[in-house]
């Protein structure tokens, strides 16, 4: 850190932004944190469409930084002159008020975050690569090749309560949700991508959480939870950080009028963009504002927090109560187990520990986790888990049972399909995956000369009238996970 910036942080001034006329309340000091009133937090996410001019662009980070945000969260923030002109005019200069973690080479850069210098000590920042760049074909939004993907995040001290917080930045592969909600099976490789993303997201919101310290979510995730939250797909938001008790504002203080993302071609109901936060008793959540007046095809969000200042600990006295409200996401091989902790100061817990049943598997984790990951399970056998508490008194008795759920993985890649020539007709036929991958086959995807076709999981035989000359046909299948990779290449010849 500059002696400059130290000498600011030191000096405790208020938010001035250059341009915005706006400045903000002096940070608290430690000694008048320790009162127990929480103290304002509050988060904004904006995606900065791409084809705005830098200039514009900057002004609108400003005017959102001016609205009184503690961290904001940039998408489409990547191009080199953005980021320079960024750091130029908001962090570097002798009067900004702002920090950032914005890693300095390659896509990296595209999801910025920044925060108060005045209110926030930087403890450790990171990136997780999620994706790699890959080819996912001309249809859907976005370039035919997509960028790689990270999250980028920041592990924060918060002056004026005394806590850490983390703060984590996405934008996530579009073109992955139909109209009803569900995944878009249509485009397999987005979906592909998108799923690696929500993996590589949920363990970084484990790992944070289980320090016991609060988690903020941010970024566009192009899934509308209007439909998201009705469907409830195991691979979008509402289950896959539900399951880690994460939740947006949206489901604490209800569905927005208006929307996140306005179309071209004027629609604008689609709430795409999001700020969550883990369960964590020192989190309230406290309002929600979709901003207007901005340049981009996003509406900027804005969630306010209160953060309860941190207390000394109490010595437990005697032993915890069970964990309650126990949840499951199963994986290959492996299931998630999320709980809601019982809140009881007296009896603090040093370790919960996690149990499948008829297995018997076990798993142990620190005290403020309220997820685990038990394997070593068997796909498509059925478990259900129980969590016990532990301090330095005792152990609880058992939770309740989960509801039962069984591991799975998509299913195995099949083996090339048969074809059958008669006159200008193709009939594939296939055989069933070796296996299912512990979940039921919902259908096949038959690709002939790159079209694909679905079929039902119980059809498998498919006619194709075809032009003369050299085809290729390639068959796979999907259950609930997700999709097999494709077979091999049978190629065929179609004569006059």
């Amino acid at each position: 850190m500059s002696s400059r910036r130290q000498s600011r942080i030191a000096q405790g001034v208020g938010l001035l932004l250059v341009g915005s006329g706006l400045a903000a309340a002096p940070a608290m000091s430690m000694s008048a944190a320790a009162a127990d009133e929480p103290v304002d937090l509050k988060i904004a996410t904006y995606n900065v469409h791409s084809e705005l001019s830098v200039s514009r662009a900057v002004a609108d980070v400003a005017a959102l930084a001016a609205t009184g945000a503690d961290v904001v969260s940039l998408q489409e923030m990547g191009s080199r002159t953005r980021r320079d002109t960024l750091r130029a005019q908001l962090v570097d200069c002798e009067t900004c008020e702002l920090d950032a973690y914005m890693p300095l080479v390659g896509p990296e850069a595209s999801t910025p975050i920044l925060y108060r210098s005045d209110r926030f000590e930087l403890q450790e920042s990171g990136s997780l690569k999620v994706s790699e760049a890959t080819y996912v074909g001309p249809e859907g939004a976005g370039p035919s090749t997509l960028k790689a993907k990270f999250v980028n995040w920041v592990k924060l001290l918060d002056l004026q309560s005394g806590r850490t917080v983390f703060v984590l930045n996405n934008h996530a592969v579009p073109s992955v949700q139909t109209s009803d909600g569900g995944p878009n099976f249509k485009l397999p490789e987005r979906l592909a991508l998108y799923r690696q993303h929500m993996t590589g997201l949920q363990t970084l919101v484990r790992d944070f959480s289980s320090t016991g310290a609060s988690v903020f979510v941010t970024g566009d995730f192009n899934v509308n939870y209007r439909t998201d939250r009705v469907v409830r797909a195991a691979m979008f938001p509402y289950a896959r950080l539900g399951s880690l008790a994460t939740r947006p504002t949206w489901f604490t203080l209800g569905e927005p009028a208006t929307g996140t993302h306005v179309l071209t071609n004027g629609f604008d109901k689609r709430v795409i963009d999001y700020v969550f936060n883990t369960a964590n008793d020192a989190v309230t959540v406290k309002s929600q504002a979709i901003l207007r007046g901005y340049a981009s095809d996003h509406r900027p969000v804005l969630a306010g927090y209160g953060l309860a200042p941190l207390q000394e600990e109490t010595v437990p006295t005697e032993v915890p109560t069970a964990p309650v409200e126990l949840a499951v996401e199963r994986g290959d091989k492996q299931v998630a187990v999320s709980w809601t902790p019982t809140a009881d100061e007296s009896a603090a817990v040093s370790s919960q520990t996690v149990t499948a049943m008829p297995d018997g598997v076990s798993v142990t984790v620190d005290g403020a986790a309220t997820t685990a990951l038990v394997g070593g399970l068997v796909n498509g056998r059925r478990y259900t888990f129980t969590v016990v508490a532990s301090n330095v008194v005792g152990a609880s008795p058992a939770s309740l049972e989960s509801p039962a759920i069984a591991p799975a993985t998509t299913p195995r890649t099949m083996t090339r399909p048969g074809v059958r020539v008669k006159g200008k007709r193709a009939i594939l036929t296939w055989s069933r995956p070796p296996r299912t991958g512990g979940s039921p086959i919902l259908g096949y995807r038959v690709v002939v000369d790159g079209r694909v076709r679905t079929t039902a999981p119980d059809t498998r035989r498919l006619v194709v009238r075809l032009a003369r000359g050299r085809h290729n046909a390639r068959v796979g299948s999907f259950n609930a996970v997700g999709s097999s990779s494709l077979s091999a290449v049978t190629r065929f010849r179609v004569r006059p």
